[in-house]
């Protein structure tokens, strides 16, 4: 069917005034309603958008993306643009709706057009440089509507990411859909399974239902119903089997993989070397991380950051990177153990979990809060079941001048190394230990002064300059006693004027 005359006048008017920055919110609506009426329509919307702007998109230095938070996203389509910040138009022709904050795309879309899948940009500031196109296609934000081919199977509605927020896309059935993200993060939302966060650059592929591949990038899985137990995330070299979990995986270092599990169970099978070889299949529990790879052996992570990023980090990549300023890194001396460190940067506050393999969390004694030097404060999950470990060594490594604080359960008498290099602080701070052995049915308390189970002294170290601190053990705690939590550590940054006048007698 060929369109009037005056359809093809409207859109290149529509886009010319796009150009000089004067089409108007009533223009921007009719503009999108058209196309999302007549298949015919948006064909040739495509076609001189496309034309219009590959003529006129010239990056020079006038464009930048926001790489923290919000990415080029590719769904629907195997190749990445030719433009390097966009999707490239798959073969299929899609339907782009242009839309501000005004214009909701699931409303345009309606209930009874066809299902669809989507893609979307997230990019940063525009300077004056960029052209009108940019300000329309970029800044505003273009959704790409894609009919499939299969209708029925699948729907995604995008929700338009900006260079503050995360995208989002709520995917609902079984169907098979591509994703690649620049520099930035998505959070997938997948129907009768949970929601999984991507952290680009990364390319992830629903195969199925229940089956996923992530081929580069970071991801954090959380399955949340129970007909999504069994899903099962491809890598190149291995593959991993929810349990009904959190899990993350990370595929950004050459020729390996990194699997944490942050909650519940996974199993993870290793592809071998050979083919022909059957592989095994090893079961990780909530605390336990390890990398691997093809065929080679899996090793331990000992150490992650999370809160400050997206999904989490494998030890410690530098402050740049989202990791901790004055945690450069923990490891202890545990033999054949899979447990990981979590190093939380900024992450002390009411409510913060104490472990990683209990839900017991840190909060002041009163309604007043704990001290308040300690908010705010980098801080480190330990594992709880080390309480009664009596060989246990902790090796921290402090990146920065800092004072560094050991939480120390008050049921255990002060160790030798504890009382030798740190002092007391004479504060003190509590611990909800609800949710967990006897306690299961009791529910956490919120905010400081709830629920207390347990209380912890603070102890301080001023650390004068970047070094390994060596914490200890429990001296004398007796496995199964239930008596003796393990203690938790935090550090904050000395000031500029205290890095040298606060030198403490004991880093020496």
């Amino acid at each position: 069917m060929s369109l009037p005359s005056h359809d093809r006048l409207f859109i290149e008017q529509c886009l010319s005034a796009a150009n000089d920055d004067r089409l108007s919110a009533d223009e921007m609506q009719q503009l999108a309603s058209r196309v999302a009426m007549s298949d015919d329509f948006a064909r040739l919307y495509v076609q001189l958008s496309h034309l219009d702007a590959a003529l006129r998109w010239n990056f020079s230095d006038g464009l930048r993306t926001d790489c923290a938070n919000a990415g080029s996203v590719e769904f629907g389509a195997a190749n990445p643009s030719s433009l390097g910040l966009s999707a490239q138009l798959p073969e299929e022709t899609p339907n782009p709706i242009p839309t501000n904050s005004n214009v909701d795309p699931s409303a345009i879309l309606g209930g009874e057009q066809e299902h669809r899948s989507a893609f979307f940009l997230g990019l940063g500031p525009v300077t004056s440089r960029a052209t009108g196109w940019l300000l329309f296609a970029i800044l505003l934000g273009v959704v790409c509507v894609n009919r499939l081919m299969n209708s029925g199977t699948a729907e995604s509605d995008a929700k338009l990411a900006t260079s503050h927020s995360s995208g989002t896309i709520d995917l609902k059935g079984g169907g098979i859909s591509s994703l690649r993200l620049g520099p930035g993060t998505v959070n997938l939302k997948l129907s009768g399974i949970g929601d999984v966060i991507i952290e680009g650059p990364a390319q992830f592929d629903m195969l199925s239902a229940k089956r996923a591949r992530l081929s580069t990038g970071r991801i954090k899985m959380r399955v949340t119903e129970e007909s999504g137990r069994g899903f099962i995330v491809e890598t190149p070299y291995g593959e991993i089997t929810d349990l009904g979990t959190e899990f993350g995986i990370d595929l950004t270092e050459k020729d390996q993989a990194g699997l944490v599990v942050f909650e519940g169970a996974v199993d993870l099978r290793v592809a071998e070397a050979n083919p022909l070889e059957s592989a095994q299949v090893e079961r990780l529990v909530g605390g336990e991380g390890v990398i691997f790879n093809r065929g080679g052996p899996v090793d331990r992570i000992s150490s992650i950051v999370t809160g400050s990023v997206p999904t989490f980090l494998q030890n410690n990549k530098g402050e740049r990177e989202g990791g901790s300023k004055v945690f450069r890194r923990v490891i202890d001396n545990s033999k054949n153990s899979r447990k990981y460190y979590e190093v939380v940067p900024g992450g002390l506050h009411e409510d913060a979990l104490m472990h990683v393999d209990r839900p017991h969390q840190w909060n002041g004694l009163t309604p007043v809060g704990m001290p308040s030097y300690l908010v705010g404060a980098d801080y480190v999950k330990t594992f709880s079941r080390d309480g009664a470990e009596q060989s246990i060594e902790i090796f921290v490594t402090m990146g920065c001048p800092s004072t560094l604080y050991v939480i120390f359960d008050d049921r255990v008498p002060a160790p030798a190394w504890l009382r030798k290099n740190f002092t007391d602080t004479g504060d003190k701070i509590g611990a909800d230990a609800a949710a967990w052995g006897r306690k299961r049915n009791r529910a956490l308390a919120v905010g400081p002064g709830e629920s207390i189970d347990e209380t912890f002294t603070i102890w301080a170290r001023t650390v004068s300059e970047p070094e390994t601190i060596v914490l200890g053990a429990n001296e004398g705690v007796v496995k199964g006693s239930g008596i003796g939590s393990m203690y938790g550590f935090a550090a904050v940054p000395l000031q500029d004027d205290q890095s040298k006048a606060k030198v403490d007698a004991t880093t020496h």
